[in-house]
């Protein structure tokens, strides 16, 4: 993944995620969230309390221009160290709502610039607005994540138009 905050300081830092954990049962609140940098390996290290040890509960990430994407299942909490990783396997998701990449892993989809739970026309038009304006850097609408919008930002729209946020 590339450096997008700030390549030049901090060129191991990806992005941005947040990471909330929600109760099993409906309308499943929020228990807990933190947020962190994701590293350019995909990998990012947060600290729960010590409250949520041998609970069970979704793990949900959120991204600035992304869907998010919940654990298809309950994690239990029975360590004080946890590793979810939803690149493995399609199934790591609810609703199976990831998509596959070119290196055979898989990564949440990408394009909801208006966070509304879904990649549609609306996104398309913010990215346009965007675009007419001539804004650079870290914004939500720099969906490749280099910093300028242009033609390769419209194309995931395309590629993942129709796309939604799936959860229990």
């Amino acid at each position: 993944m590339r450096a997008v905050i700030d390549p030049t300081n901090f060129p191991d830092s990806c992005d941005v995620i947040s990471v909330e954990l929600h109760d099993t049962i409906a309308p499943y609140s929020i228990i807990y969230s933190a947020s962190g940098n994701l590293d350019t390996k995909g990998y990012i290290d947060l600290t729960f309390p010590p409250q949520l040890f041998n609970k069970k509960l979704y793990v949900v990430v959120k991204h600035r221009n992304s869907l998010e994407t919940w654990s298809k299942s309950p994690v239990v909490f029975n360590s004080t160290i946890i590793y979810y990783d939803f690149t493995t396997d399609l199934t790591k998701a609810y609703g199976n709502n990831l998509a596959h990449l070119p290196d055979e892993n898989y990564g949440i989809f990408s394009g909801d610039v208006n966070q509304d739970g879904i990649v549609n026309s609306n996104d398309y038009i913010d990215i346009e607005n965007t675009t007419k304006l001539f804004v650079i850097g870290y914004v939500n609408e720099d969906l490749m994540g280099d910093w300028m919008i242009e033609s390769s930002d419209f194309s995931l729209i395309e590629n993942n138009r129709g796309k939604i946020s799936l959860h229990p």
